[in-house]
């Protein structure tokens, strides 16, 4: 699927350690921003490594699985709103095309 966040053309996420999490002052659930990917839909949404996606399209992300999962439900060429914590600046929101 084109939508799977792993072939995706954007960055990689993975489960939060829990350690990484605490030691970082970040939410203890959540998908970890993992990879950067020049030109893709998520560089243009402003995700960056180290953010933490903690809810995607008005659910909570509480793992990758569950940020793969709504990013399979969005249509192609739709907007999915992302709420994320960034360990620098705090909470965020970011917009993600998907790709179509």
């Amino acid at each position: 699927d084109h939508r799977d966040l792993h072939s995706f053309p954007t960055r990689r996420s993975s489960d939060l350690d829990p350690r990484f999490a605490q030691g970082n002052e970040l939410p203890a659930q959540g998908a970890l921003v993992r990879e950067e990917r020049p030109g893709s839909p998520a560089e243009r949404a402003q995700l960056r490594p180290g953010q933490v996606i903690v809810e995607a399209g008005g659910k909570p992300v509480k793992a990758a699985r569950d940020l793969e999962r709504a990013i399979k439900e969005t249509k192609a060429g739709a907007m999915l709103l992302l709420r994320v914590v960034d360990p620098e600046n705090g909470p965020a929101l970011r917009a993600l095309q998907i790709p179509g």
